[in-house]
């Protein structure tokens, strides 16, 4: 169920140790795998690690991925936190991702 999820994140993995350099759509990439796998936890990881490892401020796009993996959780309250501390205006395919989540 959750291969193609699991194999982005390994390859993600692989590409840190081996010291390929990964910019903000490598990170796009592995969170949408990864939120298509329903993998929660990872994509969380995935996201922080953007910001505090590589110093990449995640874009709308990258928000609007990891809100289309909460909401598949039905983690709507941390969806709210992450709206208000996002540092920019949402953008169409962030609410898009928002109100595909509360159905």
């Amino acid at each position: 169920m959750h291969g193609e999820g699991d194999r982005a994140l390994s390859v993600f993995s692989l590409m840190e140790k081996r010291g390929v350099e990964v910019d903000s759509i490598s990170f796009l990439s592995v969170l949408s795998a990864g939120r298509h796998a329903g993998l929660v936890e990872e994509g969380r990881k995935i996201f922080h690690c953007m910001r505090d490892k590589y110093h990449i401020e995640p874009e709308v796009e990258r928000y609007a991925c990891l809100v289309d993996l909460l909401g598949r959780a039905g983690l709507f309250s941390e969806i709210m936190d992450l709206l208000k501390t996002m540092p920019m205006e949402p953008d169409g395919g962030f609410w898009g991702a928002l109100l595909d989540a509360s159905r």
